[in-house]
């Protein structure tokens, strides 16, 4: 039987009216908020071809143990060795030792969710019935579900988790001769599962501990487990190989801020300075639609918002109603999509003119060919 609650509310057109109303500022603020958001992206992403362009034209390629590392000092460099560390990591919690790069502990506890669908319908008058229905499952989650927000929080509550995940790293990890800053560091992936006979339970946990695999269990049986129920497993990361490239500076590898904005990559493995280069850019590329994708939609939201009372005018005026509703649903489409493009057109103007009226020229070439054609051969 599925655990489900259902709520329904009725709108009539004139409430509909009233909140159509108060929807066209947020309308506004949204379709605003979207075009603020294109035309930022499109600075950002400029600004990153930029940075990558500049990293390559002063980048200094070094090898581990290079004697002319002095001579490298302040400039943007490029290694691909082994990073490693000397330090000795602690979890006090459940006194986990490992000497590397990072050590990091997984906790999981079986608690409630929720998930929420609507279904909205419209009867011929105008009214509008939306159906709520909140349906609720046990998982394994690695934060906490708030409970006393769910719309039925009775039979649904969630106890607080006695501890959560926490990773250790190592301050001092070292390429060569060189040391990585922090965020550095943080980007090196290599972690592999710790085995669970090397991790020391709690007394606290000890009278109700289940060791699957390598997961720790605290609490029923793993089978079949009971909301506030934890699951614990670790993970490490040894030393390795790793390709850089960053600023050096006072023996140390950290940001290198360029003209248009600061640059540091590195990707765990042995990669040349040209694949670290292209990944960046094809990171740089991925943003840049996603938040092309996400102010489209921006503008497109807050545009319905503020055609909603027209849409909604149209349920009082007789035969041609409908008609009229799917015209605003296209000229929504048209407008968001004209002005968003639209945007990003301004943008591009703006951060690389040059550029931008070259296109737009031969745009107008291309459009004044087929007119010219025809007049010649008049």
């Amino acid at each position: 039987m599925s655990d489900t609650y259902t709520q329904k509310s009725v709108k009539t057109p004139s409430n509909r009216l009233k909140d159509a109303f108060g929807n066209i500022l947020f309308g506004v603020i949204l379709a605003l908020g979207g075009m603020v958001l294109l035309f930022w992206n499109e600075g950002r992403s400029i600004k990153r071809i930029r940075v990558i362009e500049e990293g390559k034209a002063s980048l200094v390629n070094i090898v581990s143990g290079d004697d002319m590392l002095p001579q490298n000092e302040g400039k943007l460099v490029y290694l691909s060795t082994l990073a490693t560390t000397d330090e000795h990591l602690v979890d006090p919690l459940f006194d986990v030792n490992f000497d590397g790069i990072a050590l990091e502990r997984w906790v999981q506890m079986y608690q409630w969710s929720e998930t929420k669908d609507q279904n909205t319908e419209e009867d011929k008058k105008g009214n509008q019935t939306t159906t709520t229905t909140y349906s609720y499952s046990k998982d394994w989650y690695s934060t906490q579900q708030q409970s006393s927000e769910f719309a039925r929080p009775t039979d649904h509550q969630n106890p607080s988790m006695v501890f959560k995940g926490e990773t250790f790293m190592a301050q001092n990890v070292f390429v060569g001769p060189l040391k990585l800053s922090s965020s550095l560091v943080s980007q090196i992936e290599n972690a592999t599962i710790m085995p669970a006979t090397e991790v020391k339970i709690p007394e606290q946990f000890q009278s109700k501990v289940t060791v699957v695999g390598n997961e720790i269990y605290l609490g029923g049986e793993p089978d079949n487990p009971k909301v506030g129920d934890l699951k614990v497993w670790f993970s490490t990361t040894s030393p390795c190989v790793v390709s850089v490239i960053a600023q050096q500076k006072d023996g140390l590898l950290q940001t290198y801020y360029t003209d248009n904005g600061p640059l540091e990559i590195l990707k765990t493995g042995e990669f040349t300075s040209d694949e670290l280069f292209v990944a960046e850019a094809n990171s740089n590329k991925l943003l840049t639609w996603g938040l092309r994708a996400a102010g489209w939609l921006l503008v497109w939201v807050g545009t319905a918002l503020v055609f909603e009372i027209v849409d909604i005018l149209a349920i009082f005026i007789p035969f041609i109603g409908n008609i009229i509703r799917t015209g605003v649903g296209f000229i929504i489409l048209v407008m968001a999509t004209s002005v968003s493009l639209l945007t990003v057109a301004v943008g591009w103007i703006y951060y690389r003119p040059l550029l931008a009226y070259s296109l737009i020229g031969a745009a107008v070439i291309l459009c004044i060919l087929p007119i010219l054609r025809k007049r010649k051969k008049a």
